[in-house]
């Protein structure tokens, strides 16, 4: 993942309302119940009836980040997960080639001391 793809996925994190997010179930202040609502302790973050009676030019501007962070999380999140997987193996492959090193300077006899 290079550093453009990192910081676009970063700038769509910030602008959207803070977590955490919940599917339906959250507390009566955010007037979230059922599985047509996504809410943050804040605010109701996503409704049916968000889109459904709505044009999207009438959205205030939180909304739409909210929009653009949920329609590039399908993409986003599969992207940061292959990330991390990279760099565990790479750092893996780091862990193997420092116990070989320590072994192969210590000759066995203990005397290597990093």
């Amino acid at each position: 993942m290079n550093a453009e793809r990192l910081s676009e996925i970063e700038a769509r994190c910030e602008k959207a309302t803070p977590g955490p997010w919940v599917v339906g179930e959250g507390t009566p202040e955010t007037y979230c119940e059922g599985w047509n609502v996504v809410c943050s302790t804040a605010r109701v973050v996503a409704s049916r009836s968000t889109y459904r009676y709505h044009e999207p030019d009438e959205f205030d501007d939180q909304t739409k980040c909210d929009i653009e962070f949920i329609a590039h999380a399908r993409s986003d999140v599969p992207d940061l997960l292959t990330e991390v997987k990279r760099l565990q193996a790479e750092m893996e492959s780091y862990r193997k080639a420092d116990t070989a090193l320590n072994e192969a300077l210590n000759m066995g006899d203990g005397s290597y001391k990093p």
